[in-house]
């Protein structure tokens, strides 16, 4: 199945104009449930635009790499987001630093908003919200974890 992010100027203000669907037209609900409270949030539309999309390439790594397009609190596992990098680094040419973890951080967020009960998604010790801030950085011909200084 294949998806894209469309864009619709006829929805009430509670509700994100973008919109991930599949080409049936059938929305992706946890997706845009998470677009939603966004929105709700006071979020620009170009910010919009960008989770709509990150969310898209989330989705798409998911549906080829599960071979559904369903997620499920049972099948989100600790190496989930770990998976979903690796992916994303083996990619070629892969992508810079930054949109790796914003996609992660914004896919991250939109499966604890639809499931919060879920596994832990990324393993102990490998990602520390309340501690310096983590990133990917090419490394002369590799990708590798660098931990910034609080300034």
């Amino acid at each position: 199945m294949r998806y894209r992010v469309t864009q619709q100027h006829t929805l009430s203000h509670a509700h994100s104009p973008f919109r991930v669907v599949a080409q049936t037209g059938r929305e992706v609900d946890w997706i845009n449930r998470y677009l939603d409270q966004q929105r709700i949030r006071g979020m620009a539309d170009s910010t919009l635009r960008s989770y709509a999309h990150d969310l898209l390439h989330f989705l798409r790594w998911w549906a080829a790499a599960h071979q559904t397009s369903t997620i499920t609190q049972q099948a989100l596992t600790e190496s989930t987001f770990l998976d979903y990098i690796r992916f994303q680094v083996n990619q070629n040419p892969p992508p810079a630093a930054q949109s790796i973890n914003r996609r992660v951080g914004t896919a991250e967020r939109a499966m604890r908003r639809e499931y919060p009960e879920a596994a832990r998604l990324f393993a102990p010790g490998f990602q520390n919200w309340s501690g310096p801030a983590l990133a990917y950085r090419r490394s002369c011909n590799s990708w590798v974890m660098h931990r910034f200084k609080p300034r």
